[in-house]
């Protein structure tokens, strides 16, 4: 029998059960999702494929290109990277002043799928703005 994943994830917040609060299987899997997404490639030690474009495309030209390359790379890099997830779809929408990207995932060991998105900062240091 496959077992879920629970731990830790970020943020760390104070909560009834301290700092270090357990955090349910979708918490675990979307925190290491956040963590693929924000990390450019060749900056994880002996890993210098992991993470994702992201972080360079927040200053590329605002049309249908961006959104499409941003789909594509938010996808590909979660399914390179998180075997938990067998299943996403991301929606892309740009403004001058973000990229809000929404997904709709299915987990390995969750029979329904749900969705969690973000919005990152545009034309400035990657940052993120938003995570829902």
């Amino acid at each position: 029998m496959a077992t879920k994943k629970t731990g830790l994830a970020l943020p760390i917040i104070r909560s009834g059960g301290g700092y270090f609060a357990r955090r349910s299987y979708r918490d675990v899997v979307w925190s290491n999702i956040i963590h693929i997404l924000t990390t450019p490639y060749g900056t994880w030690p002996g890993r210098l494929d992991y993470g994702s474009r992201l972080t360079e495309m927040t200053f590329e030209q605002n049309d249908s290109v961006l959104i499409n390359e941003f789909r594509y790379e938010t996808e590909g890099a979660i399914k390179r990277y998180e075997d938990e997830v067998v299943a996403i779809t991301a929606t892309v929408e740009v403004d001058e002043h973000s990229i809000q990207t929404l997904m709709r995932l299915r987990l390995k060991n969750d029979t329904e799928a749900f969705e969690r998105g973000f919005a990152v900062a545009r034309n400035e240091a990657f940052k993120i703005l938003e995570v829902f």
